[in-house]
This record gives C-alpha cells, sequence and structure tokens, in this order.
C-alpha cells in the first residue's frame, strides 16, 4: 500500500513538474495594431510583419517593439512582463519552478495587445521621387530602400526569414496577390535585381507579366 502511494505521488509530482510550461505554454499570442494601419513591426530590430499583427512570441524573448510607418513618428514599446498565475503552484513543487525558469514559461507578457495611434510628420522625403514605382505604397519602398541589402545577402543562404514574409505581406497588400504568390514574386525579383530601384521596378514588372 505503501508503494502504491510513493507511485502515485511521483505520477502527480511529474505531471505537475514545469505548471506553466504544460498548462500555459512556452508561446504567447500578441496582437499589434495601429492607426495608420499597414506599419511594420520590429522586435528588438527584427521585422516581422505589417499592422494588423496577431502571431505567437516566446515567452520573455523580446524587449522592445518598435512600430513604424515612413511618414510617421516610430512608436517604441518597452515590453513588459509578469509572473505567469499558474507558477503558484510550483510553489509546492521547488522542481516545477526550476523548469519554468529555464524554459521562461514562468512570465508573460502584459499586456498582450498594443494599439499604436502613429503621428504624422510634416513630410515625406518620398513624396517626389518619381522613379520609385508609383504603384507600391511607401511602406514598401521604405522597406525596400533600407533592408534591400540585408534581405539579399540573407536570401543568399536562405529565403526564409522574417524579412521575406514582411515583404510579401507588403506585396500582397499593394497589388493585391494571394500571399504565396507575393512571396514567390518577392525572392524571384529578389534573385534578379541588383539595387533597391532596380528591385521595385522589376517586382512591378514582374506582377504585370505574372497577370
Amino acid at each position: 500500500m505503501r508503494l502504491s502511494t510513493f507511485l502515485s505521488a511521483l505520477i502527480l509530482l511529474s505531471f505537475l513538474s514545469g505548471c506553466a510550461s504544460v498548462f500555459s505554454g512556452t508561446d504567447q499570442k500578441m496582437i499589434f495594431k495601429s492607426n495608420p494601419e499597414g506599419a511594420i513591426v520590429y522586435f528588438d530590430g527584427l521585422a516581422k510583419g505589417t499592422t494588423p499583427l496577431e502571431l505567437l512570441l516566446r515567452k520573455d524573448e523580446f524587449k522592445e517593439i518598435r512600430i513604424s510607418k515612413l511618414g510617421y513618428h516610430d512608436k517604441i514599446i518597452n515590453l513588459q512582463t509578469k509572473i505567469d498565475k499558474i507558477v503558484i503552484l510550483n510553489l509546492v513543487f521547488v522542481t516545477a519552478h526550476t523548469t519554468d525558469a529555464m524554459t521562461g514559461a514562468m512570465f508573460e507578457y502584459y499586456p498582450n495587445a498594443y494599439f499604436a495611434d502613429l503621428q504624422k510628420k510634416e513630410s515625406n522625403k518620398f513624396k517626389n521621387n518619381s522613379h520609385l514605382d508609383k504603384n507600391s505604397s511607401t511602406d514598401l519602398m521604405n522597406y525596400v530602400m533600407s533592408y534591400y541589402n540585408v534581405i539579399k545577402q540573407q536570401c543568399q543562404l536562405r529565403c526564409d526569414n522574417a524579412h521575406i514574409d514582411t515583404l510579401a505581406a507588403l506585396i500582397s497588400r499593394d497589388y493585391k496577390k494571394d500571399r504565396i504568390i507575393a512571396r514567390q514574386l518577392a525572392i524571384r525579383t529578389l534573385k534578379k535585381s541588383s539595387d533597391p530601384t532596380e528591385y521595385l521596378k522589376q517586382l512591378y514588372a514582374d506582377i504585370q507579366s505574372y497577370s
């Protein structure tokens, strides 16, 4: 009888070990919105997409969010975290607390949704740049002009990263294309171009020929 009780206790302890990891997980759904929409969201300097944006983030991984749209002042957000309530159960089991601390599951972002009311700048340096593709939004132009070299270099190794995701999102929005098609066009044009201005012109040509 004692052996059975002991084994039951071990099973219960194993189940409860890392309470937050088991019940809450190590990822958390986050929502970012802005006025106007279409702003690029950077996580510690890495672009993840455009607003409205909903995605899963690993808990306690990022510290700063920057929401940026050409012609508007950036919105900087310092992400705050709090201890997940489920961690209270860990007070009973020390090993569980250690597990959650190692995985980061004992913390969660708070709040989990942000809204940025972006303030417009007085001037827009791209307003009169006739050499840029007029069919593209200033968001796409700004992104390509700012990150083309980085994207080009990364894509030589692997064209599966946050920069390509952002490009696909912007192309999909501007040219009303399916996200998968927009991604293919983003990568195809990247391989044929050598500078950001050529990329924008070639992208428009590729989209026209694809249609």
